[in-house]
């Protein structure tokens, strides 16, 4: 059975760039890799660089800017999109698996002897057995949370063919989120519940992951780092949903005495008291579950990288079963095994250091800095 990962996450969370960045990687690896674009409405030949190439796209099945134009709004449209594709599941699945093939048997044609001579006389299925996918899907989170569309493409994605599937994919669905979210924190346990909504609803082994962390720095976080990655106890961050972000009360708002009155007569309304012990339940429900915690990434660092790759080739099996994890032929697959073996309580703890120090604490010194320019 093939291996492969299906990318989701909101709008803006990086799938995409990591798609990509991933490619790349995995490539580097000498794994036989295949992006699939699994978005509708998306354009993949925008992001296609020299080398990195789409195997197939979705928009050759059914294209939202044509269902648009039968009078369907952009998320309504991408739903009917959904609809229309988990209907035609099955014939959908053949035409991935043959346009996988297809690909794999192009790169064979321009193999040099013997190994163009050797893969020739293999089988389609056994091509197949050796590919790696990956599968960008889109952000709505509709698509997961009201439609049961999504949940029924993935089990025929992951259906083996002896119970009569065509791909039958070992499959990690890795979850993209903002880190960005962490400096607000109603929008944090918004994203962590919708997080832990994927992560029930598609029915998936599942690595949620906070992207972007080069942008982060801890000017206005409430916490470290660690904090937001492990989501032990969210309860703590209740005194900033009713204090408001960092930047609120510390900012340019700080010393706006009318802007500083409008908030505390928000902050003693009824409604805001009520939407705060809602809050407070779903951080409880979050933290009870014990499903939702975060790896880190910054897809233009291979380190983080390559741990992502290491826990997701560790949830969907890959690492059981691939000749690159008992050979240490190049310096690329060296550099994996370590991430590999990065694993339990000191990983993490590495993990976490090398975000302090490359990003966090980087570009605290560089907004100090800055701020110092402009104060002279």
């Amino acid at each position: 059975m093939p291996y492969g990962q299906v990318v989701t996450g909101p709008p803006g969370s990086g799938k995409t760039t990591y798609c990509h960045g991933l490619s790349q990687y995995l490539t580097l690896l000498n794994r036989s890799t295949h992006l699939i674009n699994f978005d509708p409405g998306c354009d993949p030949t925008t992001f296609m660089s020299e080398t990195v190439s789409i195997t197939f796209d979705i928009r050759s099945v059914v294209d939202l800017t044509n269902v648009m134009e039968k009078g369907w709004g952009p998320n309504g449209g991408l739903q009917w999109c959904f609809e229309y594709i988990a209907h035609n599941a099955d014939e959908v699945m053949k035409r991935i698996k043959s346009s996988v093939i297809k690909a794999e048997r192009s790169k064979i044609s321009k193999m040099p002897e013997p190994a163009k001579s050797t893969l020739e006389h293999y089988t389609d299925d056994e091509i197949f057995q050796g590919c790696y996918l990956i599968i960008d899907f889109p952000g709505q989170v509709e698509l997961y949370t009201h439609s049961e569309s999504s949940s029924k493409i993935l089990s025929l994605l992951t259906l083996p063919p002896h119970k009569g599937g065509h791909i039958g994919l070992n499959v990690v669905n890795v979850n993209l989120v903002d880190s960005t979210s962490i400096y607000d924190a109603g929008r944090f346990i918004s994203t962590c519940l919708t997080t832990l909504m994927s992560c029930i609803r598609l029915s998936l082994p599942v690595v949620n992951v906070l992207t972007k962390v080069d942008l982060l720095s801890n000017q206005s976080a409430a916490f470290d780092i660690e904090f937001f990655a492990s989501c032990d106890n969210l309860q703590p961050l209740m005194q900033y949903l009713e204090q408001g972000s960092v930047e609120d009360e510390e900012g340019e708002y700080a010393d706006d005495e009318e802007y500083q009155n409008a908030r505390r007569k928000v902050k003693d309304s009824k409604f805001y008291r009520r939407h705060a012990e809602l809050t407070s339940g779903l951080a409880e429900v979050i933290t009870d579950y014990g499903l939702v915690n975060y790896k880190l990434l910054s897809v233009s660092d291979a380190a983080l990288m390559g741990r992502v790759v290491a826990e997701c080739d560790k949830v969907n099996g890959y690492v059981y079963t691939r000749e690159e994890y008992d050979t240490d032929d190049n310096k690329v697959n060296a550099m994996f095994k370590a991430a590999v073996k990065s694993d339990g309580f000191n990983g993490r703890q590495k993990e976490l250091e090398d975000v302090r120090e490359r990003y966090i604490m980087k570009n605290r010194v560089v907004e100090h800095d800055e701020d110092t320019k402009e104060d002279a």
